[in-house]
């Protein structure tokens, strides 16, 4: 059976293409050395963040129930895309942490080439975030394997 969301899938492509083509044909000069190692990891923990909040978090939940089938298993909420058309491809990608969190990062370069300061704002917050959740994790792995020894 044909999958309805395919046509749709090729379509979030080919405006992944196009944005990356129109900002490659606006961007302004100048701007080449914006992308530091440095920079570079923020953009990672940034998008890392981002695409959490985005596919898991509860207070975006509102945002991704028109593109999900909600069930209830064993007393917890979970969510899957919708099987059809262009609801289910958006559900695909935006219930998809990495899906979702390549076009954040896709996205943050761009305007940190169009329009850095603003940009950077966001960037910087949501890579604190990001920091910080990995710091959280490495915390909460130290303390699980200090109380089994």
């Amino acid at each position: 059976m044909k999958d309805s969301r395919h046509p749709w899938f090729l379509a979030i492509i080919f405006t992944f293409v196009a944005m990356t083509g129109a900002v490659l044909k606006v961007r302004r000069t100048g701007t080449g050395d914006a992308f530091t190692p440095l920079n570079l990891l923020l953009l990672g923990l940034a998008s890392y963040r981002a695409g959490r909040v985005i596919a898991l978090d509860d207070v975006t939940q509102p945002f991704r129930l028109p593109f999900v089938d909600v069930q209830e298993e064993n007393g917890e909420r979970k969510e899957t895309p919708k099987k059809e058309g262009l609801p289910g491809a958006i559900g695909a990608l935006i219930t998809c942490p990495d899906c979702i969190g390549f076009w954040i990062a896709a996205v943050l370069a761009y305007g940190s080439l169009l329009w850095s300061g603003p940009v950077r704002v966001v960037t910087l917050a949501l890579g604190a975030s990001g920091l910080s959740q990995f710091l959280n994790a490495i915390v909460m792995f130290l303390a699980k394997h200090a109380h089994e020894k």
